[in-house]
């Protein structure tokens, strides 16, 4: 008698942590499902709605965040701590949580993060949420600055495949942009079997390499795909072909490769597989760690190449709290085309109320980071779960009385 299988969730894997992702998002969905039913039931599902975390709030996931519940309807008094006849329901929130695995916490009295109990489960939905944020970026095109981008892929090269091809045409020009390549991507379509032209720098425009992607699953790449790259680079008078894929290649490319690399008179093709790509991704990840965390360390390869806008140099204001108010000071100090790069400036706010201004050498030396620009409304800079926008040279006011 045949050994019968068992019906268990397809594994994704994620890196070297093998997720059940189907699995992990079938189970939040059930839960939203008992949360609303237990809602409406008390009829408190009244202006209530869900968000994944890190969606809402525009920012990477963190760690044990895995549903947001809102409410500005009645169910917004069964989380507020000032309305103690609630207590009750709340208890009995938390018990239908505490079956489903998960617990919560109060964030404002207007909603609460839902948190899985397990450590396990946190760290396969932290995984699942990972990738889905490195899917929003690389839709956004939010991918040149982020060394948590690179750190995945460093880390996990085999989701390198996961990502569509256009996309990995992206992050590869991305890579060569942070190694101080001045880059030309291709439209994509109809490229003439070249998706990147890398030139020497912005200053030297000279041709040095043409890069062709590959984003295949299982195909190897073969001999033909190989011999086409570099009758490109002899045509184009270029002086390196990179043929770069999340497969692998057969052996007769990787014999041509070699064999050509070899000569004097001819150009070189490097055949380049997931975990050189990784490669190069774990060093960009060091270096765009090492500027955003220390104040005095040189400008990584991207920002030497990056020209001056109007915005360089601005100052940008974030006002916001609960109950109180406080300002976020930081001056712009690079523009690319979908984010800046902010640097944090001290106020001279010294009481408790009262208005405050930028202290324009108070610049501190360790605190930088990416916001990304949005222009819905007017052009704003959004970070840190904070939106920021051009100062408008007026003394602001704040608050700390709570």
């Amino acid at each position: 008698m045949a050994r019968p299988t068992s019906r268990r969730p397809k594994e994704a894997r994620l890196g070297s942590l093998a997720v059940k992702e189907a699995f992990r998002l079938a189970q939040l969905q059930d839960l939203r499902r008992e949360i609303e039913a237990w809602a409406r039931k008390k009829d408190l599902w009244h202006d209530a709605s869900f968000q994944i975390p890190f969606l809402f709030e525009d920012d990477m996931p963190q760690r044990g965040d895995v549903l947001l519940l809102s409410s500005e309807g009645p169910l917004y008094k069964v989380f507020n701590s000032d309305h103690y006849e609630n207590d009750a329901l709340f208890e009995e929130f938390c018990t239908l949580l505490e079956t489903h695995g998960f617990w919560c916490e109060r964030k404002d009295h207007l909603s609460v993060v839902i948190i899985p109990i397990n450590d396990v489960d946190t760290e396969e939905f932290l995984a699942v949420y990972r990738w889905q944020w490195i899917q929003e970026m690389a839709r956004e095109r939010f991918l040149s600055l982020h060394s948590e981008v690179f750190e995945h892929f460093g880390s996990h090269p085999g989701d390198l495949a996961r990502l569509t091809w256009r996309q990995y045409e992206e992050l590869l020009d991305a890579i060569f942009r942070n190694q101080g390549f001045r880059t030309k991507l291709g439209p994509g379509m109809n490229d003439a079997g070249v998706d990147i032209r890398l030139y020497q720098s912005q200053t030297i425009p000279e041709l040095v390499t043409l890069v062709q992607a590959k984003r295949y699953a299982r195909r190897p790449i073969g001999l033909d795909a190989v011999a086409a790259l570099f009758g490109n680079v002899v045509e184009q008078r270029a002086s390196r072909g990179i043929l770069a894929t999340t497969s692998h290649f057969q052996p007769r490319a990787r014999k041509f490769a070699g064999s050509v690399s070899q000569a004097i008179d001819l150009p070189s093709i490097d055949l380049i597989d997931s975990n050189e790509v990784g490669g190069w991704c774990i060093e960009i990840a060091n270096c765009l760690n090492a500027f955003f965390e220390a104040g005095g360390v040189s400008e990584p390869p991207i920002l030497a190449q990056q020209n001056k806008s109007d915005l360089v140099g601005k100052i940008v204001v974030a006002s916001y709290g609960y109950n109180m108010t406080s300002n976020h000071f930081c001056i712009i100090e690079s523009d690319f085309p979908h984010e800046v790069i902010l640097r944090t400036i001290e106020s001279d706010g010294n009481d408790q109320c009262g208005t405050e201004l930028p202290v324009l050498n108070g610049i501190r030396g360790s605190k930088r980071f990416v916001a990304y620009k949005r222009t819905a409304g007017g052009l704003s800079f959004r970070a840190d779960k904070k939106s920021f926008s051009v100062w408008d040279g007026k003394p602001q006011y704040y608050n700390y009385v709570d």
